[in-house]
């Protein structure tokens, strides 16, 4: 979903009051509690919600948090403050019928004295890390995503590879999603690992596939009495539902379509259905695509617990240029992409920003500090083998160059679509970042550009900015940017933007 209609024409009215609430949601650290602006010994004075940030040819991200200064009496609300709890903040605009939500954040700091306190809440990621639980059961910690992972069996009777029964010592905890296939890690006593999917199971016994399955490396072989067997995760969709079924599901079924994964996969906070924009974020199926327009898929396979909980998955998916953001109010999906057509696919355009809505020029970086060089060649590994696709360019004109830009995709790649044309697709969308400086331009805008996200596509026209690639007599007119982060403040009716510009040629 997305802020209504309503809300988002308010925020073009010449004044606007808010009036927030601060939803404290209940953990095994803390109880529910709200604090608002226009009632109780506490309320809110004011707020700053900054989004998510992402940074080129790393694509390292972050979902930013947000800050709320505090007046009144802190001493009744202190045992729900507890730190790493979650809290939602809410707007409500004078006006309208219904509130808004704004963002979702950890409990970092408090600081302040005699009755004014500034409250930081970090970005989810680091909600994240780990999962809301404190369970010890079994000898195996529920703290990490994946946790079910850490489950094992053994072969009872010996398996012959084309068999489609496996026979175990148990199966209880083995677990896997209700969409599609799980998938066992197979060792056997003599010989190399292997995965291999299974569909069904009963006390004693899997139905598998007989075969060795992705993303093995080794064909499927002997599987020896006592030969061990790990609960593999596995998790095959486009890249956006894969990232909503994780931070959805339950276990139960019951959040929604996404809402497919077991209990041990994600983060075991109670995080509603609509926090997740579905339609959203299937709109980058039509920008991450694969050459030609092959379908993209993933694979997405662990037989060990994540160390960095949802971090973990993010580094992972930053190999192509792809991550989660905050929009407005939930969570959504975006890509990486050539905003100037060069190369790859590109998402329709959001916004044109232009001098009228420009209220202060912060910052120009020509060449943004955070690129430390360029690189004349980027190669992406498509299989488990190594083999990968190029692509490289001889237009290079800054120094200093690092040569060829190295990554790999192939053990999530969906081996049931093209992983080679998947490869050539990722390549073409980060080309540009790979082989050029981009400029970074810092904007103070207009509310209404609150809408936009880490990712989306926007043109900037403006009589007073230039840059390296601007020609003599020219200024920027309709320049095409990519959002790499944003931010506001209600009270200040302020939005600030970054935006990267990659050269026109």
């Amino acid at each position: 979903m997305a802020w209504s209609s309503d809300f988002v024409a308010a925020l073009s009215a010449p004044s606007i009051t808010p009036k927030y609430i601060l939803e404290i949601v209940a953990t095994p650290i803390n109880g529910q509690r709200k604090i608002y602006t226009d009632k109780g010994s506490l309320q809110i004075v004011d707020a700053n919600v900054q989004g998510t940030s992402v940074t080129p040819q790393r694509w390292a991200v972050s979902f930013g948090g947000f800050s709320v200064t505090l007046a009144g009496d802190i001493r009744d609300y202190t045992r729900f403050l507890r730190r790493g709890c979650i809290a939602i903040l809410h707007v409500h605009l004078v006006g309208l019928s219904d509130p808004e939500r704004l963002a979702i954040g950890q409990l970092d700091t408090i600081r302040g004295k005699r009755g004014t306190y500034t409250v930081t809440f970090k970005d989810i990621l680091s909600a994240f890390q780990s999962r809301i639980s404190k369970t010890y059961s079994g000898g195996i910690s529920e703290a990490k995503f994946f946790y079910g992972t850490n489950n094992t069996t053994t072969v009872s009777t010996e398996f012959n590879p084309s068999d489609t029964t496996l026979y175990v010592s148990a199966t209880t905890n083995f677990d896997k999603s209700t969409a599609h296939d799980g998938l066992l890690y197979c060792q056997p006593t003599s010989g190399d690992p292997f995965y291999m999917r299974w569909s069904a199971k009963a006390a004693g016994e899997f139905t598998v596939s007989g075969t060795a399955d992705h993303p093995s490396s080794a064909s499927a072989s002997v599987l020896a009495v006592g030969s061990l067997i790990t609960n593999a995760a596995r998790i095959q969709a486009v890249p956006w539902e894969l990232f909503g079924q994780i931070i959805t599901s339950t276990g139960t079924g019951n959040n929604g379509d996404l809402d497919v994964l077991p209990e041990s996969y994600g983060s075991n906070f109670p995080l509603p259905q609509d926090f997740f924009d579905a339609d959203d974020a299937a709109t980058t199926n039509n920008y991450i695509l694969g050459s030609s327009g092959a379908t993209y898929s993933c694979d997405f396979t662990t037989f060990q617990p994540f160390d960095n909980g949802l971090r973990s998955i993010m580094d992972i998916f930053a190999e192509v240029g792809q991550w989660p953001s905050m929009r407005q109010n939930s969570f959504t999906w975006r890509g990486c992409f050539d905003p100037t057509g060069r190369f790859g696919y590109k998402p329709t355009y959001s916004r044109h920003i232009k001098d009228t809505d420009i209220i202060s020029i912060n910052t120009i970086d020509f060449f943004d500090p955070s690129m430390k060089a360029v690189y004349s060649a980027n190669n992406m590994a498509y299989t488990i083998a190594g083999l990968t696709v190029a692509k490289s360019t001889t237009l290079t004109n800054s120094l200093p160059v690092a040569g060829v830009m190295e990554r790999e995709f192939g053990f999530y790649y969906d081996s049931d679509e093209s992983p080679q044309a998947m490869a050539r697709g990722d390549v073409d969308r980060l080309a540009i970042w790979d082989f050029f400086h981009w400029t970074k331009i810092s904007l103070t805008v207009s509310m209404r550009f609150a809408v936009l996200c880490a990712g989306d596509f926007v043109e900037l026209s403006s009589v007073f900015i230039v840059d390296s690639y601007t020609q003599e007599g020219q200024t920027f007119t309709r320049r095409p940017a990519m959002v790499l982060s944003i931010g506001y403040n209600l009270n200040q009716r302020t939005c600030i933007i970054v935006l990267g510009f990659p050269p026109q040629f």
